[in-house]
């Protein structure tokens, strides 16, 4: 395989503050560029491990087509905005979720705030007039949160049920043995927050939150049944 030299780039991760002598790379004689910042699939890593760059850059896109769709599709009706939210805004804002996760308040906040200002332009309305939950529950949607945490459930349930092929979730998500009345699953200790905040970390949380119908019916329910009850639990917890 030839190796694109200009498409070569370098990357020191590191989190200390210490101004440090880092080495250059050469290949075929040539200099690899250093980069602070690299798309790689879709998400944008940086060499502090933090998704701030990701998320800022999901957030300017997303605003950026939110404006787009007002531009042109500004007089249609609620449920058309709506229709062009979910189709076109809300696959940005959600796109290699299991990879990455606002692990901070000023992340998820960033992020809300683009769905915020989609119910109020699907709605038509101004700031103040409606609380952003009693447009959520006009427009039957989930908080982006509330979005990630079922996401969350669903997709480590397809890769331990094998829908999904991912050895790092099937290889860490482990059943707890000591009680073996409901399904429940080991919690992972984390020295970060960023890693507290993971997929992985995350879900034996939030499936310990789930009621034990909703857990058990994973079980002795279809896939879609218990899609359907993770779904109703959420719509009415939020």
């Amino acid at each position: 395989m030839k190796i694109n030299i200009v498409k070569s780039k370098v990357m020191h991760m590191t989190r200390s503050k210490k101004t440090l002598t880092l080495p250059y790379y050469t290949l075929h004689g040539s200099e690899l560029a250093v980069t602070s910042t690299y798309k790689y699939l879709g998400a944008i890593i940086n060499n502090t491990l933090t998704w701030t760059d990701h998320v800022d850059a999901v957030v300017k896109k997303a605003n950026k087509t939110l404006g787009f769709i007002w531009h042109v599709a500004g007089g249609s009706s609620t449920e058309a905005l709506l229709s062009l939210y979910r189709s076109l805004v809300l696959p940005v804002l959600e796109y290699g979720l299991p990879a990455w996760s606002p692990y901070t308040a000023t992340m998820s906040s960033q992020l809300e705030r683009v769905q915020r200002r989609a119910t109020r332009m699907c709605l038509k309305q101004q700031r103040g007039v409606m609380s952003y939950d009693n447009r959520l529950k006009s427009l039957n949607l989930l908080s982006l949160d509330a979005r990630r945490n079922r996401l969350t459930v669903l997709f480590t349930m397809k890769c331990l049920f094998g829908q999904v092929k991912c050895s790092a979730v099937t290889s860490l998500t482990q059943i707890n043995t000591r009680h073996l009345d409901t399904l429940t699953f080991n919690h992972h200790f984390a020295r970060t927050h960023c890693l507290k905040n993971s997929l992985i970390h995350s879900f034996p949380r939030i499936w310990s939150s789930l009621p034990t119908a909703v857990k058990n019916s994973v079980i002795l329910d279809s896939w879609r049944g218990f899609n359907n009850q993770l779904s109703s639990y959420f719509n009415n917890d939020v």
